[in-house]
């Protein structure tokens, strides 16, 4: 067990990478949504929905926040180095301040929006 958990601590620093949760992020969320496809063909709902759940928490963790990550840091990075003179002036100066802040907001916004349809699927079948 313990080489076990040593060989996936070694995958750790390629879990921070946007670039690598996105592209693995593609196939496993496809794979999640075929199973639960399947199942749905053959009349197992409950199976179907834990995998459509599933793909959804893996969409979200794998690409949508890899996507969050990259274009507020493009944003952000852009304004660094070719609008360096404007920082202090706002709205950059708020933004640029609230950076944290602004990304929580986007990532909120899209847990509100993806778990809007699992609550309904779950529970208002």
């Amino acid at each position: 067990m313990a080489k076990i958990i040593k060989a996936l601590l070694a995958f750790k620093p390629l879990i921070k990478n946007s670039v690598v949760r996105f592209i693995i992020g593609f196939p496993i969320t496809l794979g999640a949504l075929q199973l639960s496809e399947h199942y749905q063909d053959i009349n197992n709902t409950l199976m179907s929905k834990i995998f459509l759940t599933l793909a959804v928490i893996l969409a979200y963790y794998l690409i949508v926040l890899s996507v969050i990550d990259g274009m507020t840091g493009r944003i952000y990075s852009f304004h660094e180095t070719k609008n360096a003179e404007n920082l202090h002036r706002n709205p950059l100066k708020f933004a640029f301040r609230h950076r944290n802040k602004i990304v929580l907001f986007y990532k909120v916004g899209f847990i509100i929006a993806l778990g809007y349809p699992l609550i309904m699927m779950w529970f208002f079948d």
